[in-house]
């Protein structure tokens, strides 16, 4: 159970609800955390598409990288087949995704993912046909 801020007409006092009711939270510091199935994401960027870390701290830190479609989509490990799969209906992604290596597609570009850069640019491009085919 997590605590939330009740609506408007209870005061505003903090209710309890179930975990599994919850899209995320935000820290005080700004930063989005998503919750999904039982484990907390950080939200790295969201934008068209959303990308998430999970950090681990021992003997030596790592990170490990995820994205969802969209904010309400399923969270899925960033992985080449994960893209191909999510992505398996738009020819433009397919072929952005086999082009770049997997060490681009976090890499930013004028203060903007690689990876969310490509999407926007395929939707744009699958927009304009679309916009083309209307007579």
């Amino acid at each position: 159970m997590a605590s939330v801020p009740g609506s408007g007409d209870d005061g505003g006092q903090k209710k309890a609800a179930p975990t599994e009711q919850l899209w995320g939270y935000r820290q005080t510091d700004g930063t989005l955390y998503r919750l999904y199935l039982g484990n907390t994401y950080e939200v790295v960027q969201e934008k068209t598409l959303t990308l998430y870390r999970q950090s681990e701290f021992g003997e030596g830190a790592t990170e490990h990288y995820f994205f969802s479609v969209t904010p309400d989509e399923p969270v899925l490990s960033l992985n080449r087949h994960n893209l191909e799969a999510a992505f398996a209906n738009y020819p433009c992604m397919q072929g952005l995704i086999q082009q770049t290596s997997a060490r681009n597609w976090l890499k930013n570009h004028q203060k903007h993912n690689r990876l969310i850069e490509a999407y926007q640019y395929c939707r744009q491009q699958s927009a304009g046909a679309q916009l083309s085919t209307v007579h």
